[in-house]
C-alpha cells in the first residue's frame, strides 16, 4: 500500500497553494483507504458556539448585516444556494446549527489561516472536484457523517451562480442521493446579498425515504430553492422602469449595439461575484464547476443569454442553422457517387439534429410570445405572426423529410424523442 507521511505545521506553511492542495488530497485518500474515521463530531457540536461567535465578530468588523426570513432547527442536511463572497460564513452564522461543511476545491483555504482555522473548528468534508476518486471519497464520508448522527451543509449547485436572472442553477444529484441513502431530512436554504446586507430564507423540511427517486427529489429541491430565492427578491422595493424602448438611452442605438451593451453589463455583474473573493478562483473556474448536460431547457437558455432581446437573435441564428442543414440534405441527394445506405444514415442523423433544434426553437418561441408585443420594435426582421409562420414552414419541411425515412416526431417535456424505422 502507498505510504503517506504527515507533514508538520512548518512543512505545510512552506508549501505552495498547489502543493498544499495535493498534500491534503493524498491525505484524504490515504485515511479513507486505511479506514481512519472522521474525528471530532461530538467535539465540534460542543465548540460550535465559538465558531458562530467568531463569524459574528467577522461580520461586525466587515460592517455587514444578516437578516433571517425564516428559522428552522435540527436539520440533517442543509442544501444551500451559492452566490459567492462570504455567503458560506453568513449562512453558518444565521442558521446557528452545528454541521460539517461540504467544501469543494479547498486548496486556497489552506493558505488562508483564519478561514482554515474556522473550517477545522466547524468540521469539513473536503474534495478536489476534478479528482474522481476524491469525489467518491467525499460522498462516502458524507454518508458516514450522516449515519453517525452528524449534520451536513452542502451547496448542490456546485459553483457560485454567475447568472443574474437565474435564481438557481442545475443541481448535482449528490445531495438527493445522500439524503435518500441515509433517510435524511433536507432543509433548503437560499441566500441573497444586497451590497453589505445578506438575506437568508429557510424552507420547510423535505422528508425523504429509501424508495424515493433521486431525480424527482433533485427537481423538487431545485424548485424549492428557486421559490425561496423569489421570496427574497420580493422583499426588495420595486424599481420603476422607464420607457427606454422609445426614448432615453436607446435613441438611435442599433439592436447589435444594445446587445453588446447588455453583454458588457452581464460580464461586469459576473466579474463582481468573483471580486467578492478573487483568491478563491476565477470566472473560468466557476464555469468549469457548473453542472453541464446535454438537455438545456428553454428557460435555462433564456436565462443564460440573460435577456429576451438576445433570445430573438438566438431564434434567428437557429433557424438559419436549420436552413443550412436542409440545404446539406439536398446537396447529398444530388451527389450520385454517395452510396444509398450511407446517404440514408447521414440524412437521418441530420434530421435528428434538425428535429432537436426545432423542438428548442418552438419552446423558446412559446415563452417569448406572451411578452413579444413589448419587444417587437427590436425584432425588425420578424413580427410575431411572421416568426410563427417561419417556424411552421421549417416544421412542415421537417415532417415531409422525416416521413421519407419514416422518422416519427414525438415532442416531449423539454426534450425531443425520435423513433427511427428502417424502410
Amino acid at each position: 500500500m502507498e505510504e503517506f507521511k504527515y507533514a508538520t505545521m512548518s512543512e505545510k506553511k512552506a508549501m505552495t497553494t498547489i502543493e498544499l492542495g495535493g498534500y491534503h488530497c493524498k491525505k484524504r485518500k490515504y485515511e479513507f483507504k486505511n479506514g481512519v474515521p472522521i474525528k471530532g463530531i461530538k467535539l465540534r457540536k460542543l465548540i460550535h458556539p465559538i465558531v458562530v461567535g467568531a463569524l459574528k465578530l467577522d461580520r461586525i468588523m466587515s460592517k455587514e448585516k444578516t437578516d433571517m426570513l425564516n428559522k428552522e432547527k435540527r436539520p440533517i442536511i442543509y442544501a444551500c444556494t451559492h452566490i459567492g463572497g462570504s455567503d458560506v460564513e453568513r449562512i453558518i452564522e444565521a442558521l446557528n446549527a452545528p454541521s460539517f461543511l461540504f467544501f469543494g476545491d479547498p486548496a486556497p483555504m489552506y493558505k488562508d489561516t483564519g478561514v482554515h482555522a474556522l473550517a477545522i473548528l466547524k468540521g469539513t468534508i473536503e474534495l478536489e472536484t476534478k479528482d474522481k476518486e476524491d469525489r467518491h471519497i467525499s460522498y462516502e464520508r458524507a454518508i458516514e457523517l450522516l449515519t453517525r448522527g452528524g449534520d451536513l451543509m452542502i451547496f448542490p449547485e456546485g459553483a457560485w451562480n454567475p447568472f443574474e436572472h437565474l435564481p438557481v442553477m442545475k443541481l448535482y444529484s449528490g445531495t438527493a442521493r445522500m439524503a435518500i441513502e441515509t433517510n435524511a431530512i433536507i432543509i433548503p436554504v437560499a441566500i441573497e446579498q444586497y451590497e453589505d446586507r445578506f438575506i437568508v430564507n429557510v424552507g420547510e423540511k423535505i422528508r425523504t425515504h429509501k424508495d424515493m427517486d433521486y431525480k424527482w427529489l433533485n427537481r423538487i429541491l431545485r424548485d424549492t430553492l428557486a421559490t425561496l430565492k423569489y421570496e427574497i427578491w420580493e422583499t426588495q422595493p420595486r424599481l420603476e422602469r422607464k420607457h427606454t424602448t422609445q426614448q432615453m438611452v436607446w435613441d438611435g442605438v442599433s439592436v447589435k449595439e444594445r446587445l453588446e451593451k447588455q453583454r458588457e453589463y452581464d460580464e461586469k455583474f459576473r466579474q463582481s461575484i468573483i471580486e467578492r473573493r478573487s483568491e478563491y478562483g476565477s470566472l473560468d473556474d466557476v464555469y468549469s464547476t457548473i453542472l453541464h448536460d446535454d438537455s438545456p431547457t428553454a428557460d435555462e437558455i433564456i436565462a443564460s443569454i440573460q435577456n429576451r432581446i438576445e433570445a430573438l437573435e438566438f431564434l434567428k441564428r437557429e433557424l438559419q442553422v436549420v436552413d443550412n442543414l436542409f440545404r446539406e440534405i439536398k446537396n447529398m441527394r444530388s451527389n450520385r457517387q454517395l452510396e444509398l445506405d450511407s446517404q440514408k444514415e447521414q440524412i437521418i442523423n441530420i434530421l435528428i439534429d434538425i428535429g432537436k433544434r426545432l423542438d428548442t426553437i418552438k419552446e423558446i418561441n412559446s415563452i417569448l410570445e406572451p411578452v413579444s408585443s413589448s419587444l417587437e420594435e427590436y425584432d425588425f426582421d420578424s413580427s410575431i405572426a411572421k416568426r410563427n409562420e417561419e417556424i411552421k414552414k421549417r416544421m412542415d419541411e421537417f415532417q415531409r423529410e422525416a416521413g421519407t425515412y419514416t422518422i416519427k416526431f414525438y415532442p416531449s417535456f423539454r426534450r425531443l424523442k425520435l423513433h427511427i424505422e428502417s424502410t
